[in-house]
């Protein structure tokens, strides 16, 4: 039986651990620029230097909690915890 993969890639959860990670680096990302969605995209210099503050390595796990879906990769999730600062 041929096995098909889905487009835009697979959904698959992170480990506890990677999870963890990721939900921090969120963190940090929200806690320093609130509103500013998806730092993951690379399409600001704001982000860019993220991204060279805390590694490629942590970006790509980062992307990789973003893309199986995970509720803290999203502004909503903080807009609570940083609503104050916006």
């Amino acid at each position: 039986m041929k096995k098909y993969r889905r487009r835009g890639g697979t959904k698959h959860k992170l480990n506890k651990m990677d999870s963890y990670k990721a939900r921090n680096l969120y963190d940090y990302w929200f806690s320093n620029y609130p509103g500013i969605k998806n730092p993951s995209d690379i399409n600001t210099s704001d982000k860019f230097e993220f991204a060279n503050e805390i590694g490629w390595v942590k970006l790509s796990l980062m992307q990789a909690a973003r893309k199986a879906g995970y509720e803290f990769t999203r502004w909503d999730h903080w807009k609570e915890v940083y609503c104050d600062e916006v």
